[in-house]
């Protein structure tokens, strides 16, 4: 009931990627762990769902993802991503399980501007839904964003963005946050 080596945490695991069609691309990952805290540590999702319920005892964690992208045409992709993780805490009977999930559509060169790139995105940060001896997040909270990638020339592009998030924490009583972005690439 220790890391590899005698480590605070550890994680290995798997994972196949397949390509059934030239159009289609799809991945499924399993990762087995062990944290001395039980907790994720992703920086992601509700504090909660990061922590596992914060109970601060040894934990060995099962995560499993999968992930399709499907080019529908030469311009539109659509894609769809989803994890699960399981927390099983090992000096007492509890238990947490977190999911995350994310649809996305992408238009390449959308107003025919070679290397431009349109793309929407919803999903849920990491919520932890269902346990015993855990607290759980009892409401939902989203991820929208909307992001613009504007090809400046071949080594530069600047990219507006626009993200909503819904019941921060996955809690209603929060108010909705708005973050404006703008990033900007450099290759060379």
């Amino acid at each position: 009931e220790f890391g590899v080596l005698g480590g605070e945490r550890s994680a290995a695991g798997a994972q196949i990627l397949l390509k059934p069609s030239p159009r289609i691309l799809a991945g499924l990952a399993y990762i087995n762990g062990y944290s001395e805290t039980g907790r994720l540590d992703t920086l992601t999702g509700s504090l909660n769902a990061d922590l596992s319920g914060d109970r601060l005892e040894p934990a060995q964690i099962h995560a499993v993802s999968g992930t399709v992208q499907w080019r529908v045409s030469p311009r539109l992709t659509l894609g769809a991503w989803g994890a699960w993780f399981w927390t099983d805490y090992l000096e007492s009977d509890a238990r947490a399980t977190t999911n995350t999930y994310l649809f996305s559509a992408a238009f390449s060169e959308p107003f025919n501007r070679e290397g431009d790139l349109l793309a929407f995105l919803v999903g849920q940060p990491p919520r932890l839904y269902d346990g015993d001896g855990v607290p759980t997040d009892d409401d939902v909270g989203l991820h929208i964003e909307a992001f613009y990638r504007f090809s400046v020339n071949d080594n530069i592009s600047i990219t507006p963005g626009l993200i909503l998030l819904t019941a921060p924490e996955h809690d209603d009583d929060n108010d909705a946050i708005v973050i404006g972005t703008l990033r900007t690439t450099f290759r060379f």
